[in-house]
């Protein structure tokens, strides 16, 4: 029964749905991603346990009443373990998703984060419901996920990856 922003192309809340109608009925909505970039240049990445997929560090949906930045903040904590202020969070922009899974079509506004910061995987205190494991990866090692032919990163993943967190890694 969570309440969700329904949004126009400009990202201006227009009303409230549930999780439920905002998927049944196609509206375009917002999600937040964040990722991790440590001190050697390495993403972190997490494999769902939902779809063993790697996909964003963390990312999902949050009620109307939070910002993106807000958002990113407890998607953190709740899917890592690890509380950061807003100072931590690089906004890196947001971006127009459309996908398709399990026979489903959602259209979202994805608001983008990266966090700098050095830290250990031993840290994290993953949400074994959702997450396999967290796991950094190098562009090289990044590169190769996104051109294989293997389904083995989530679409919305290989698409900001591709869009927005290459270049920091340069």
């Amino acid at each position: 029964n969570e309440l969700l922003s329904i949004v126009d192309k400009n990202n201006e809340e227009v009303r409230r749905a549930t999780r439920k109608e905002v998927h049944e009925n196609f509206l375009l909505h917002r999600e937040v991603y964040a990722y991790v970039l440590n001190n050697k240049k390495q993403l972190l990445l997490q494999k769902r346990s939902d779809n063993n997929l790697w996909d964003h560090a963390v990312g999902g949906h949050f009620p109307f009443n939070q910002n993106y930045l807000q958002a990113a903040q407890r998607e953190f904590e709740e899917e890592l373990g690890i509380k950061l202020g807003e100072k931590d969070f690089s906004p890196l922009g947001v971006h127009k998703i459309v996908s398709e899974h399990n026979n489903q079509r959602e259209q979202r506004l994805a608001g983008v984060f990266l966090v700098k910061k050095d830290i250990p995987l031993r840290k994290f205190k993953i949400d074994a419901g959702e997450l396999k494991q967290v796991k950094y990866f190098s562009k090289q090692e990044l590169l190769e996920l996104i051109s294989s032919k293997q389904k083995t990163l989530a679409p919305t993943c290989r698409q900001v990856l591709k869009k927005f967190i290459l270049k920091q890694l340069d």
